[in-house]
């Protein structure tokens, strides 16, 4: 077992098992509860998100599993960057599955779309203000990743600026997940989509980005876009991943490849 120290009168817990490690946190599962240990200054303000998000959409997933009962342990002395605890999700992650066939493969996306549409029907942001904190936020991504870009490259991303403000007032908000890959997707000893993990990119944003996230595998994306009930132009998908993957390479300078990638595939 691995020890670790809890906050205050919990004293000492030993946990089950070490899960994985990513950038932002170290799970552990103990009792049937996943914890997820900060790794960086930031991850308490994440967690913080995360939690909001899994307490505004508890008992309204009906599609898949999705970790529930979130709890935040704060930072202290044991935990400097805090914790965030869930309800563990069982599974196996479809990254780690060979053999997944074409049939499998449109079930899961069918899935995906009975999720996102739940997340529809949960509601959004005010759209007024969202658009101006997003506009906001692009125009500061341009400024801070143009010095690492060509001047052809930040030529095109500053021309970004217009129709990404188009798509903004014509997109509708809602809860994104923000991660629809599959190490997050979680399928039982069939290849079924059963439950959904990692919401620690979910925020109020166009369902579009959720979509962007999701080209590395087109039969499942085919499948989820023919299975949504809202028609959702790939335009607006690939526009939505300049954005995303801009904004992700202005906080973490590995991820520049991604965003050159996403703004050459781009047609303005």
């Amino acid at each position: 077992m691995t020890k670790r120290p809890i906050c205050g009168i919990l004293g000492t817990m030993e946990f089950d098992k070490k899960l994985g490690e990513g950038r932002q946190s170290t799970a552990y599962l103990n009792g049937g509860r996943v914890y997820l240990v900060g790794k960086r200054q930031d991850s308490f303000a994440n967690y913080l998100n995360v939690a909001q998000t899994l307490n505004l959409i508890e008992g309204r997933i009906k599609s898949v599993k999705i970790p529930e009962k979130a709890e935040l342990i704060v930072q202290c002395n044991e935990f400097p960057n805090g914790a965030l605890v869930t309800s563990f999700v069982p599974g196996t992650p479809l990254d780690e599955r060979t053999g997944v066939t074409s049939a499998q493969k449109a079930a899961i996306g069918k899935t995906i779309a009975a999720f996102l549409t739940e997340l529809d029907q949960i509601g959004g942001a005010d759209k007024p203000s969202a658009i101006i904190y997003n506009n906001d936020k692009f125009k500061a991504t341009i400024e801070k990743l143009s010095p690492f870009l060509t001047d052809a490259e930040a030529k095109k991303l500053a021309a970004v600026a217009a129709p990404f403000n188009k798509f903004l007032h014509k997109s509708t908000f809602g809860i994104t997940h923000g991660d629809l890959q599959a190490k997050n997707l979680m399928v039982d000893d069939n290849n079924a989509l059963v439950g959904i993990v990692d919401f620690g990119n979910s925020r109020i944003l166009p369902r579009e980005y959720d979509f962007a996230l999701m080209n590395k595998d087109s039969e499942i994306l085919a499948s989820t876009l023919e299975n949504y009930p809202r028609p959702i132009d790939m335009h607006d998908v690939k526009l939505a991943n300049v954005a995303l993957k801009s904004m992700r390479a202005a906080r973490h300078p590995h991820a520049l490849a991604d965003a050159q990638k996403a703004l050459a595939e781009f047609e303005i």
